[in-house]
């Protein structure tokens, strides 16, 4: 049996805490590794870290499919107009046989 998860609450901030609590678990048991150590704030925050890197994320990937929209786009204009044979005036309505 193990500790998943170990909250401490102090009255005010205190520096090197998480030194003194690496300390305090390895004279209890070296085995104990500490993997994680986050204050309150941090743990609050970090959702809307994710949203914001997702944001980035979605930013991205929005602007590569609009690249990739225009060059299909494009792709689609250019078979059209390479198809077109010289006479071929359909494109620009006039009928065709008129001068």
């Amino acid at each position: 049996m193990y500790a998943g998860t170990l909250v401490l609450q102090t009255e005010r901030p205190m520096n090197d805490l998480e030194k003194l609590v690496r300390m305090t678990l390895a004279a209890i048991n070296p085995n104990l590794t500490v993997v994680k150590f986050q204050t309150f704030q941090q743990q609050i925050a970090r959702p809307f870290q994710r949203r914001a890197n997702d944001r980035a994320v979605d930013h991205v990937v929005g602007a590569l499919a609009l690249l990739l929209a225009a060059i299909g786009l494009y792709g689609v204009t250019a078979y059209t107009v390479a198809r077109r044979t010289p006479g071929d005036r359909s494109t620009n309505g006039s009928r065709s046989g008129t001068c």
